[in-house]
């Protein structure tokens, strides 16, 4: 470990150790309140401290932060901090270069090593970059004339390696993501990895960027910056408004926070727009409720172009990405509350969206997060706002057809719900899809999606009879009987039951028995039910469903008893659950059976219902209202079918 970096992690880490937040507070604090002083006569980038801005305030709620890219640096010769723009990765860096600047004076009084600081947002491609670092470091350096561009890259590189060497402690160069573009990037990216080769261990090099660097050789540590905790956002937007705390501003600045993800430029922006502009607190936090990104930079203020809103700054992200990756952007305003690879591949349908979906998580325009294996990618809900904006404004351009895409997406999920159930996961999209199709009058998908989600539906304060089942299938019953009138939901509860059933085991199997397919084929009833062939495994275990089971009983009730009986006694562990409007009294008296009575639904679930199917439906919201489910209430009774049939 270098002799510098080392004990002065260390030494910070141990702070950390102590109180972390009051330790590094004071270390925020102590910096701010140092002014920048003239710079001396014989001024370089390596004997003047890096310039903060004059009105910066204590960096808040990153301490850990401090300490993790401290931490990264002490392990690196490079570490990048990347992170969704508006982050706040200028600000650490900022700060972390003035506390080693600070820091390396106080160790090594006689002869400091500078910390020299490099914004490259004024650069355009990376073939830029060499020539733009050794022109700041090194003025009055002047390339050999006639050097082809290997030749001239190398020279910088030696050049201002051999001055890092003699002179700096860390370099840091701001906005890398700049020179990341188009053919330059390889050559910006070859120029650092010479610089990281060519220098010592006690050089260290620091960048912020909104992707990473990737160089060919193992050499960059990342650190990515999350937005802020909402305490720590609060306490931003309350330092930069210098308004005074009270409970009714709390309501609002929370408001605001969230509404902004807890981005520091979307709080300081919004805050800024309280103290500069004059605009009132419910006013400000009414316009972010109708899109967070409504939080802009006064104009008096001297933000870079990137950094003058939060559109923006998604903007100039937007633009550098590559064409893929905006159509899978633009797209991705399709989904709600994010969406797993298989539905994004369906979704976008081409051969590239897997290399898209992947610049696109290097940007931080996609969160992902992993469960049972399984990637699911989300976005935050400014980045959600401004894809919406995209596809609006760029989507045609790009060649994508919204109408198209709506339709991939219910599709989809049409046919989810109809193999997997409505899982909670996936509501957000599978209600998504009912509402498209109920817009666009497609009436048959949305006659798929509702009878597929109507169990789901239903199964507010319904969650008795599932339990109630698995208790008596351990207890040994043999038959399960779900009985009540007709409308009330037997046949989607016996779906959820025989769902869950099936779906908690490998060795559990179902057989659903249908009214509608076997009333008129009894015979083919009768011969699968004697004939069951399942997949051999150690005594499988089996639910066999009869969904209305009074049509059958029509037809020839004994023979329907003796064949339930005969699967009983193939399968010890099978177990029947049937629907009836009756309680059942014609099977053989040494078959153990419990009745269990579907009735209406109470206020509680039908009022839970009730909001769904309004959503679900596309209906007017006002008909959520107290008002109007009492009267919808009153009129069905809390009958589910009826109350479908109403909102439909």
């Amino acid at each position: 470990m270098d002799p510098f970096w080392g004990p002065i992690v260390a030494e910070v880490l141990k702070k950390i150790a102590s109180n972390a937040v009051q330790s590094v507070g004071d270390i925020f604090r102590a910096l701010w309140e140092k002014k920048n002083a003239p710079p001396p006569p014989n001024a370089t980038p390596f004997n003047t401290p890096p310039l903060l801005p004059q009105t910066l305030t204590p960096l808040v709620g990153r301490e850990a932060d401090f300490a993790g890219v401290l931490g990264a640096l002490s392990n690196y010769r490079l570490v990048t901090i990347t992170g969704l723009g508006g982050v706040g990765k200028t600000a650490l860096a900022q700060t972390i270069a003035r506390w080693t600047w600070e820091t390396e004076r106080e160790k090594n009084k006689k002869n400091p090593r500078g910390v020299p600081y490099l914004a490259l947002d004024a650069l355009t491609s990376g073939r830029e970059l060499a020539d733009y670092v050794r022109r700041k470091l090194l003025p009055d350096s002047v390339p050999p004339a006639n050097l082809d561009e290997n030749a001239r890259l190398e020279d910088a590189a030696r050049v201002v390696a051999n001055a890092l060497n003699a002179n700096a402690r860390l370099l840091v160069l701001d906005n890398f993501e700049s020179v990341l573009d188009g053919e330059g990037a390889r050559e910006a990216v070859d120029f650092i990895t010479r610089l990281v080769t060519q220098t010592d261990e006690s050089v260290r090099f620091l960048m912020t960027s909104r992707r990473l660097l990737q160089p060919q050789i193992d050499i960059e540590g990342e650190y990515p910056l999350d937005p802020l905790e909402l305490k720590a956002a609060v306490e931003l937007f309350y330092q930069r408004a210098q308004i005074e705390r009270s409970a009714h501003h709390d309501q609002y600045v929370r408001e605001i926070c969230q509404a902004v993800d807890n981005l520091p430029l979307g709080v300081e922006l919004a805050a800024r727009a309280v103290r500069y502009a004059h605009r009132p607190l419910k006013e400000v936090a009414e316009g972010v409720r109708v899109t967070p990104l409504d939080a802009q930079a006064a104009a008096a203020l001297n933000y870079p172009e990137r950094q003058q809103g939060l559109m923006a700054s998604y903007r100039y992200t937007f633009e550098h990405l590559s064409r893929e990756a905006q159509r899978l952007f633009c797209e991705f305003s399709i989904f709600r509350g994010g969406a797993d690879r298989a539905a994004v591949q369906a979704i976008d349908g081409t051969e590239s969206w897997e290399r898209a979906l992947g610049e696109l998580v290097d940007w931080h325009l996609l969160l992902v997060t992993e469960k049972d294996d399984t990637f699911r990618y989300s976005m935050l809900a400014t980045t959600e706002a401004f894809a919406q904006w995209a596809m609006e404004h760029a989507g045609k351009s790009l060649g994508l057809d919204e109408n198209e895409l709506q339709r991939r997406h219910a599709e989809y999920y049409v046919t989810f719900v109809e193999h997997s159930g409505v899982q909670e996961i996936e509501r957000e999209n599978i209600f998504k899809g009912a509402d498209w199709c109920h817009g666009a009058k497609e009436w048959s998908l949305l006659k798929r999606c509702l009878h597929a989600i109507f169990p789901y539906l239903l199964s507010w304060n319904r969650t008795q009879f599932a339990t109630r089942c698995v208790q008596s299938y351990d207890a040994g019953l043999r038959v399960i009987t779900l009985v009540g009138m007709g409308g009330a939901g037997k046949t989607w509860l016996a779906e959820i039951i025989t769902k869950s059933f099936r779906g908690s085991s490998v060795d559990r199997q179902s057989l659903w028995i249908d009214r509608h397919i076997y009333t008129e084929n009894y015979s083919e009833l009768l011969g699968r039910l004697q004939n069951i062939e399942f997949e051999r495994r150690a005594e499988p275990q089996l639910l066999a469903t009869i969904d209305g089971v009074d049509e059958f009983l029509k037809v020839d009730e004994l023979g329907l008893a003796l064949a339930v009986r005969d699967v009983i006694h193939i399968l010890p562990q099978s177990v029947f659950l049937i629907t009836s409007r009756r309680p059942i009294d014609w099977l053989p008296q040494d078959v153990e059976q419990e009745t269990l009575v579907v009735g209406n639904l109470d206020r509680a679930g039908g009022r839970q219902m009730w909001r769904e199917l309004v959503h679900s439906y596309g209906v007017d919201a006002g008909l959520e209202s107290e008002g109007e489910f009492e009267l919808m209430f009153e009129l069905t009774q809390g009958m589910p079918l009826a109350m479908a049939m109403i909102a439909s």
